[in-house]
């Protein structure tokens, strides 16, 4: 069953949990490209991370500019990578970072608390750990939200992965529930 858009219906709001059926093709090129990705754009953002708090498409173009183009500050590697996953990568680095960003604030009040009740106290301060922003990450790419899939026949989808160290199209089948048409 394709999901196509009806009238009445919200596509986003339904979810179809369906098995990919790999058939030997390799997707560890595509999973490590995408982690390194957002791994680099992470120690991006914490170099410069003025545009972190951006609306999201200010915020994509603005680490784009840094990253892409001929001016760039800082060469990114897989410059070939589709739009829709870089941009993907783009915001989920800007998630980990506010993330990160957040729990140091929290400890670093609460530090501020633990020190003073050990000064009230007249005992020694034992410092906790801060949280350490991260250097590498466990995500997987998002193939139903952006241009990286096409031709999804209710058996059949094609999908954009990196194999041989460039993106092309391959052919997946995958099951799923049988629903009625009226779900």
């Amino acid at each position: 069953m394709t999901l196509a858009k009806k009238k009445g219906y919200r596509i986003e709001t339904k979810t179809l949990k369906a098995k990919l059926h790999r058939d030997n093709i390799d997707l560890s090129e595509t999973l490590s490209v995408y982690r390194e990705s957002i791994a680099f754009y992470i120690q991006v953002i914490n170099t410069d991370s003025t545009a972190v708090d951006f609306a999201v498409d200010k915020m994509r173009s603005y680490y784009e500019e840094l990253t892409l183009g001929v001016n760039n500050k800082y060469p990114f590697i897989y410059s070939d990578m589709p739009r829709d996953l870089r941009w993907d990568v783009i915001t989920t680095a800007c998630g980990h970072y506010k993330s990160w960003r957040k729990n140091y604030y929290n400890w670093l009040k609460k530090e501020e608390k633990r020190v003073d009740a050990a000064f009230k106290k007249g005992v020694p301060h034992k410092p906790y750990k801060p949280p350490v922003l991260p250097t590498e990450v466990k995500d997987s790419p998002t193939y139903y939200k952006y241009s990286m899939f096409k031709d999804d026949d209710g058996s059949t989808v094609i999908l954009k992965i990196r194999k041989n160290n460039n993106w092309c199209w391959v052919k997946f089948s995958y099951s799923a529930y049988n629903y009625s048409d009226d779900w």
